[in-house]
């Protein structure tokens, strides 16, 4: 049986959406229609989004202008996301006039089933405070960021919520080469984060990333898996694996302005 729309709503929208843990200056401005973080010691990304906004449509652009300029004071990179739940209409407009560049996700999901093994020479294992140096230097060499403000954050994490934020590292022939991880919620596991190094790709890593996640839901019990794919690249992978789409909708990805006096 199909999720309901409102399993699937709170599996893709709204469950993680909130499913974070925040640095010490994170920013948490949530409000009626309006959820969004900013986290200046994240200049790269991360913990830096506009996850929901519903506007009236006189305010689109002054909105979109001041939020535009409280990242940019930060010089951060950062996103505003434009799901579903989202408004008005003329806001992906917006979005885009100014200057954002678009990345279109989908919401997907599937059923857990039970483990299996990986590709010949592919080993995954959990990340824990004895190898989250190795995860995060995949991590940043994939993501292209600064990997001291991500070790803090994922060692922060592995001491107090690892529980609820199961970390993998794959190897291909003992080199580690791909890292994803995922965060429960209510009913469901979320994937998130999984990168392979340019190097490594082909080599079934990103698919024994996905298989690892699924048999820890099916060994857990939960019913259901959900991801935010970008359908440009790991939304076709997860197709083929069985990932259902249920609606597409775009991120609108921001880069700090070059300062007088600097160079960009």
């Amino acid at each position: 049986m199909d999720p309901s729309p409102s399993e699937l709503y709170s599996a893709l929208i709204t469950g993680p959406r909130r499913a974070f843990v925040p640095q010490p200056d994170t920013k948490v401005i949530d409000r009626p229609g309006w959820f969004q973080l900013l986290t200046p010691s994240f200049r790269q990304g991360g913990l830096n989004e506009v996850h929901w906004a519903i506007l009236p449509e006189d305010q689109v652009a002054p909105v979109v202008a001041e939020t535009i300029a409280d990242y940019q004071r930060h010089q951060l990179q950062w996103r505003w996301t434009v799901g579903p739940d989202s408004g008005p209409s003329g806001l992906s407009a917006e979005l885009a006039r100014v200057g954002g560049r678009v990345v279109e996700l989908s919401g997907m999901w599937c059923r857990p089933e039970p483990p299996r093994a990986p590709r010949r020479g592919v080993t995954v294992e959990a990340v824990d405070l004895n190898n989250v140096e190795l995860y995060v230097a995949v991590l940043a060499q994939g993501w292209g960021m600064d990997p001291g403000p991500l070790l803090d954050y994922n060692r922060r994490i592995l001491a107090h919520h690892q529980a609820a934020h199961p970390m993998f590292l794959a190897r291909r022939d003992g080199t580690p080469a791909a890292v994803a991880n995922a965060t429960w919620l209510d009913g469901a596991l979320h994937l998130l984060g999984a990168v392979v190094l340019p190097e490594h790709r082909g080599h079934g890593l990103y698919r024994a990333l996905i298989d690892v996640r699924l048999g820890l839901a099916w060994e857990k019990g939960v019913g259901l898996i959900s991801v935010r794919a970008r359908q440009e690249s790991s939304g076709p992978i997860l197709e083929r694996r069985g990932f259902r789409r249920a609606f597409g909708y775009p991120s609108f990805h921001f880069a700090p302005a070059a300062q007088p006096g600097k160079n960009s």
